[in-house]
Formats: structure tokens, C-alpha cells, sequence
């Protein structure tokens, strides 16, 4: 999302600067150097938040990986590479919601974020967990399978903007809010057929 995307924001509100940040963690980042923080983790300090919009997770793959699956079932995905961005609690919390028994040797793979897992599968083998707001341009190409019929809630994978009650920069903020708003209005992204 956030390339493209820029720049038509930048096109709207030409006047207005931009500075796109990455931190894997909340405590990664000093919040008193930003006006706006996108994320999954609780507000800092003076910090108001929005949620932006319901979030729902499903498994994804490259194309190739996809081939190989015999059924309609999500037990089979537990036979390949499963990459993680939350230390496998989150394949946890998807085998339970599938109502599936987790197996004792799940084929783990760590990564700190879930962009890093959406990106790791789209080379290869193995599914990840991912959601519209990461995965859905890359589905939208062809280039990755979303299963969106083993989809489920992950608790902590709601994304809030939280924005500074008091900003200097509060027009701007308001109309960056806005534009998000806008941006992130439901859209289906279909597999491509």
C-alpha cells in the first residue's frame, strides 16, 4: 500500500510532506517523533486511536506452492513450511479456529513481521499468514494465493492509527486521516482465475 499510494496522497495534498517509517516493535520507535503511527500494538501516551478497519487472516502462497495441494483441506497446509511473525502463536490460534490438531513437528519458519512472512512465500514454498492491507496487491497481480476460506480474526491483528491528540500539524494530520479513510475502504481482491 504504501508506495503507490504516497504518491497519490502526495498528488491530493501537494503542499503536504510524508516520512514512512518502519518498526517491528512498539518499542522500537520513539512515538514523541511521530505525528501518526499505523500499527497493531496500543497507543503510546498521548496518542488517540482509530481502528481503520476489520482485519481477517488467511493463509497465502505462491502459485507453484498452491499446485501442489491434493484438497480443500487446511490440514494440508500444516505439511509444508508455515512462516511466522509472531513466534507461531499465530499458526496456534489458526489451527485452533480450523478446529485442527497442531502437529508436534510444524515446519516453522521465524520472520519479525508478518510483510517479511507475505514476502517470504511469494519466492517458494510454504504458506504465511496475511491479511488485505499486506497481501492484496500481491493477489491482485497473481503473484500470491490467498485461502481466504480458512480465514479467521487474529486478536492482535487489528490495525489502529493513533495520531497525537495535541499536534502542531493537526490540519494535516486530519486530512491525512481522511485520505487513509478513504484509501482503505473494503475492497475484494480476487484470486485470479
Amino acid at each position: 500500500m504504501a508506495g503507490p499510494r504516497l504518491e497519490l496522497f502526495k498528488q491530493r495534498y501537494p503542499n503536504l510532506d510524508t516520512l514512512l517509517d518502519m518498526a517491528s516493535m512498539a518499542h522500537h520507535a520513539d512515538a514523541e517523533q511521530y505525528d501518526m503511527i499505523l500499527g497493531t500494538w496500543p497507543a503510546p501516551a498521548g496518542f488517540v486511536s482509530q481502528q481503520l478497519r476489520t482485519e481477517f487472516w488467511y493463509p497465502v502462497c505462491a502459485p507453484a506452492q498452491f499446485q501442489l495441494l491434493t484438497g480443500a483441506e487446511a490440514a494440508e497446509l500444516l505439511d509444508y513450511p508455515l512462516y511466522s511473525s509472531e513466534t507461531g502463536e499465530d499458526w496456534q490460534l489458526w489451527c485452533q479456529h480450523q478446529q485442527l490438531r497442531s502437529p508436534a513437528a510444524l515446519q516453522l519458519r521465524y520472520v519479525n513481521l508478518a510483510l517479511l512472512a507475505t514476502k517470504a512465500v511469494s519466492c517458494g514454498s510454504g504458506f504465511a499468514l496475511s491479511n488485505d492491507f499486506i497481501a492484496g496487491p500481491a493477489v491482485a497481480a497473481g503473484q500470491l494465493i490467498a485461502l481466504r476460506q480458512f480465514s479467521y480474526q487474529l486478536p492482535w491483528g487489528q490495525y489502529q492509527l493513533h495520531y497525537k491528540a495535541d499536534s502542531v500539524q493537526a490540519t494535516a494530520v486530519e486530512q491525512f486521516i481522511q485520505w487513509l479513510t478513504e484509501q482503505l475502504q473494503p475492497q475484494v481482491v480476487p484470486n485470479p482465475a
